[in-house]
């Protein structure tokens, strides 16, 4: 059985903002890997981009050292699942959904590379809840209306607080900060 062409999905809140996408080119496959921060916390997204090789008869994914075993079940014949590294137990059902996906360069690279192709990038940010912190707990944070310490603090936050952030910016230090930023309990 083959890896279907196009996108798959993984149900859970842990894979909501992550999926699949197999392409393949000739007898080259490469596979587009989108691993987003749980729902619903913020953080940016992980993009992989690997050539797909076989290892002991399974597709193998070179760049997360994964294998691919492909369902024989008739009723789930469009769905796969990994499992991470050699052996350690975890994995997930990907169902094909799409039977395209969103072409890019990076994957048109991998399709058109010779021999092995890994490239991961840092993705986009997505917004959910996340947590203050600072080195030391229980701390008074300033929560200033933009970027930097040259914005005013009118209202703080203390170490450990969960927030919801709806956009980034990088700050003075280059650090992402939060741009819009709202507490998640009464002040």
């Amino acid at each position: 059985m083959e890896l279907k062409i196009g996108t798959y999905f993984a149900q859970g809140s842990v894979f909501a903002r992550s999926y699949r996408a197999i392409a393949q080119k000739g007898n080259r496959t490469c596979i587009h890997l989108v691993d987003g921060p749980p729902s619903p916390y913020a953080g940016y997204a992980r993009i992989t981009v690997s050539h797909v090789s076989m290892k002991d008869g399974q597709p193998f994914i070179e760049a997360t050292r994964e294998t691919i075993h492909i369902n024989s079940n008739p009723d789930m014949s469009s769905s796969f699942h990994f499992t991470l590294g050699e052996g350690e137990g975890r994995t997930a059902v990907w169902e094909h959904r799409q039977n395209t996906f969103k072409p890019s360069a990076t994957i048109d690279e991998c399709l058109s590379a010779i021999g092995i192709y890994v490239k991961i990038v840092q993705g986009p940010f997505i917004p959910g809840i996340t947590t203050l912190t600072a080195q030391n707990p229980g701390s008074k944070i300033n929560v200033r209306s933009g970027p930097g310490t040259n914005f005013v603090n009118p209202h703080f936050g203390i170490a450990g607080d969960e927030v919801s952030c709806q956009e980034v910016a990088e700050g003075q230090d280059g650090k992402s900060l939060c741009k819009n930023l709202y507490l998640l309990r009464e002040v």
